[in-house]
């Protein structure tokens, strides 16, 4: 009846992080021009908003690799020889964008 069998999201597991690590991803990432991603933190949680869209948390695996639990997306902050980072990497759907850091 299925012509493609249905495969399941990974199951992913958060880490604990130190606050320093999510102060470094703070700022404004841009997609497009009109497109910008905003990650904030809070209480030491990390928050990712795309223009347009609610926030959302997002969840450490690693220092560098976030995830969603709402969708099946995933972020990885990179970073400089500082660790402050200085872009992300959104993978969603078996597409990757990449989003410079921009000043703003």
């Amino acid at each position: 009846m299925f012509s493609q069998p249905y495969e399941l999201p990974q199951q992913r597991q958060v880490v604990v992080l130190a606050p320093a690590i999510y102060e470094a991803y703070v700022g404004d990432y841009e997609f497009a021009p009109e497109l910008v991603l905003t990650v904030t933190t809070e209480a030491q949680r990390l928050f990712a908003q795309l223009t347009g869209q609610k926030q959302l948390e997002i969840f450490p695996e690693s220092a560098t690799e976030f995830f969603l639990k709402i969708v099946d997306a995933q972020l990885t902050f990179v970073v400089d020889e500082t660790g402050k980072a200085v872009r992300v990497i959104l993978h969603q759907g078996g597409i990757d964008q990449v989003a410079n850091r921009i000043a703003r």
